[in-house]
Parts: C-alpha cells; structure tokens; sequence
C-alpha cells in the first residue's frame, strides 16, 4: 500500500472504542444459536461443534439442484451425521427428528465467493457521505492494528450472518494477514463455525508495494490444510498497477513471485 495514502486511524475519527461499541450491537442481534458457545480467544482450545443427529425436513418445496435427483413440490430431506441419506416424496426415518418444512424452500446452502470476513468489525464505523469514512481509508488505517482475536471474532460473527442467510459456504479473501497467528485465526474461526471454504491468504493491511506477502507461511498453511476436506487455500493477491491508490498495487513480477 502507498504509505501517503494510509489514513492514520486518529484523522478518520474511528478508535478501538467506536469500533468495539458497534460491532456490541451487532453481536446483540442474535445471530448465534442458544448452542453456540463463546470463544473468549483465538488461541483457546477448539471446542467441538454440537452433534450433527439425525433429522429430517417434511413436506418442504425442495429444489435439489441436482438433474438427477429432481424437484418435489411436496418433498422430504433425510439429513444423518452431516450427511444427506435420502430426498424423495416421502421418506420413512423412524426416529428422526421432524422439522416441518411446510411453506418453505428446501435448497443447498449458498456459495459467496468473495468476501472479507476480517473487515466484518468495522461495518458500524463505515459511512457513504464522508470519503475519509468509507471502506477502503477505514479499513485500511483500523486494519494495521488488528490482534489475532480481532481477525478471529470478526470473521466468527460474519460467519454467523453467513449462515443465518443461508450460506454454507465462503471463499474468505483476507487480505489483513499480519502475522501466522492471524492466518491461524481465521482459519480456526471457520472450523469452528463449520462452514465449508476456502482461505485465500493475503498481504496485510499498510504493508509496502515492494514486500511479497509471508510466502512460507503460505507454504506452512497448505500443508496443514491438505487433509482438510472443508476448507482450501488460495492466495488474495494485490491489484496490479497504480490505478487502486486506497489499497495499494504491487507490479507484474511481484505478482507472478506471489
């Protein structure tokens, strides 16, 4: 990022203070299940997710997708430890349990593929009629200062609106990896929030045009994640050129070394 283009958080008027203030109200609005329990770190130990049952959605519209299993205007969905088992008219799962599914879509989650869950804190400090208040000067100057748990708890609540509409699975282009700690972070959130991705690692925030972003720790990152069947690796690479001045743009054989 060109260093005469990062705003100093101070000259945007945003402080932790107002950040952690609004983010509050979002956390408040219930975005999370009575089952899901607070991570109070990103360095605390992974907590298991709640057990996936057995159960089955009745009588829902279900529209699979899928040519080869069809539509069912009327249709059952049988769901057993993550995974589907049967989509028919009427499937017999004794024991199951019932979700009614009655004047309701039965779909696959959504796909989002592109989206900055580390940013997610900073929405409540964001504003459209004042240009050193919008995305890219906020983001930039606020992001230089981000600890692991912030990465962590930011991209968890984004997850959690994610799947509150519906998405199941997120292409997370983060673009604020500061240290191996934070990759660890939001990779971590992810898992914990059971989601299917990818995590594209990237530069971070105010780090100059001519630094590649932590390629070892890129590699460290694909070994660990290759026996991962949820989630991937991809890298988020700078713009190429001069032409995005509020983030900054690396040249042509940076972006071939990254």
């Amino acid at each position: 990022m060109a260093q005469d283009n990062i705003q100093d958080k101070k000259s945007i008027g945003i402080d932790r203070r107002t950040v952690l203030a609004g983010t509050t109200a979002l956390g408040a609005a219930g975005l999370f299940s009575g089952r899901a329990k607070a991570q109070s770190a990103a360095s605390a130990q992974a907590q298991s997710l709640p057990a996936r049952g057995e159960f089955i959605v009745r009588g829902a519209n279900v529209l699979s997708m899928d040519d080869k299993v069809g539509d069912f205007v009327t249709g059952d969905v049988h769901v057993r430890d993550g995974v589907i088992v049967a989509v028919a008219a009427n499937v017999t799962a004794p024991g199951a349990q019932v979700i009614d599914g009655k004047g309701m879509i039965c779909m696959p989650g959504l796909i989002d593929t592109h989206w900055h869950h580390w940013t997610t804190f900073l929405r409540p400090a964001l504003r459209a009629d004042d240009p050193k208040k919008t995305y890219f000067p906020v983001t930039a100057a606020v992001g230089q200062h981000y600890t692991p748990d912030d990465s962590y708890h930011s991209v968890r609540l984004s997850l959690a609106e994610a799947l509150a509409a519906g998405v199941t699975t997120t292409h997370n282009w983060a673009h604020n990896v500061r240290s191996p700690a934070h990759a660890d972070a939001e990779v971590k959130a992810m898992r914990d929030s059971g989601v299917r991705g990818r995590f594209a690692y990237g530069p971070s925030q105010g780090m100059p045009n001519d630094k590649p972003m932590d390629l070892a720790d890129w590699a460290r990152m694909k070994r660990d994640l290759a026996k991962d069947d949820m989630i991937g690796l991809g890298v988020c690479s700078r713009n190429i050129d001069g032409n995005n001045t509020s983030r900054g743009a690396i040249d042509v054989d940076m972006a071939k070394k990254e």
